[in-house]
């Protein structure tokens, strides 16, 4: 099994931290540090990384994961990597309501789930 994209993000964070203490000479430095982080690129396993005036990754785009009702995992972003034409279920209905559509034919409530399960 391959390993999951986020075990890979969180790698790359240490080490863009590690990476800024030592420029900033010290982990006490923390507003060298703190404008390290706001102006440098930083090498990691995640690629190239730097950051913007907000602090966000100017390199990567976040996915946006979520299992379909036969439980596979779908991405719905970016757009161009997406797995085709799944929608997003949202908003997401409460876990009695999923367990009835998903386990069961809901005979409760003559044969469909409502809002309640």
């Amino acid at each position: 099994i391959p390993p999951a994209y986020q075990y890979v993000a969180q790698s790359a964070a240490i080490s863009i931290l590690l990476q800024s203490v030592v420029k900033a000479g010290s982990i006490n430095d923390t507003n060298t540090i703190l404008e390290i982080l706001q102006t440098e690129s930083f090498s990691t396993v995640y690629g190239q990384v730097s950051f913007d005036g907000n602090g966000q990754n100017q390199a990567s785009t976040p996915l946006l994961l979520q299992y379909d009702i036969n439980q596979t995992l779908q991405l719905l972003h970016p757009k161009e990597l997406s797995s085709g034409n799944f929608e997003m279920v949202y908003p997401m209905p409460t876990w009695k309501n999923r367990d009835c559509t998903i386990l069961s034919n809901c005979t409760e409530t003559g044969g469909g789930c409502d809002v309640n399960g």
